[in-house]
């Protein structure tokens, strides 16, 4: 909706996000090895304007609700795997697996289904492909595994190799209008993206082994 000039105005001059970070996902105080695994039990409140977010790490060190250590039998059983789009959100319940479980029970009233959201900030495709993670994914017994990364990726490690391979563009990247008259080339990019897609169909075929369902998808982007 518009905004109403008062609120603007508001909006403008307040000072809407911490120093540190805007996101409750990525604050110090969660982490037990920053950008590797949270704090189990961890728990935070961050004021922000028009109400305060909220943000539960359970026992495992993932957000949301407890996670049983067996699966009931019968219990369809969804674990979204990503980096911050798949763990952030103002509330436990207003994140993108939160949400999908809550669509799967309104279309499949009765169901015993549940959806984890085992999302951790800032990793990329190759974060479930490590034994140790990949066994303890596979221990939580799901049927189904999302996996939606890709700009990390593009934003830690494609960028930082384009950048190697294209030293000019820093030059370029000074004028405003040259850099938009001569932009990349996406197919540049292209042999980088295949690293990424090696990693998804790697942990597809590694889940297809063991009996597991698989969906795989990745950012978009609109067009300038």
């Amino acid at each position: 909706r518009r905004l109403a000039w008062p609120e603007t105005l508001r909006f403008l001059h307040e000072e809407l996000e911490p120093q540190d970070s805007s996101a409750i996902t990525d604050r110090e105080e969660i982490w037990a090895e920053r950008y590797v695994r949270y704090r189990p039990g961890a728990a935070l409140e961050l004021p922000k304007p028009g109400g305060a977010q909220h943000l539960r790490i359970n026992a495992r060190g993932f957000r949301g609700r407890e996670i049983a250590p067996e699966k009931t039998p019968g219990t369809l059983r969804v674990a979204c795997i990503g980096g911050s789009t798949t763990i952030e959100g103002p509330e436990d319940d207003a994140t993108y697996p939160a949400r999908l479980e809550a669509k799967l029970r309104e279309r499949f009233p009765g169901r015993a289904l549940e959806v984890l959201n085992l999302g951790v900030s800032a990793t990329w495709s190759n974060y479930w492909l490590q034994a140790d993670r990949e066994a303890e994914l596979v221990a939580l017994a799901p049927d189904v595994v999302v996996q939606y990364d890709g700009i990390n990726d593009l934003a830690f490690v494609h960028l930082h190799h384009y950048a190697e391979a294209h030293p000019w563009r820093r030059w370029l990247g000074r004028s405003l209008l040259l850099d938009r008259w001569l932009p990349p080339n996406p197919r540049d990019f292209d042999a980088l993206f295949e690293g990424t897609l090696r990693n998804q169909l790697r942990l597809a075929r590694n889940l297809g082994q063991r009996g597991v369902g698989y969906v795989g998808g990745t950012f978009a982007t609109p067009d300038p």
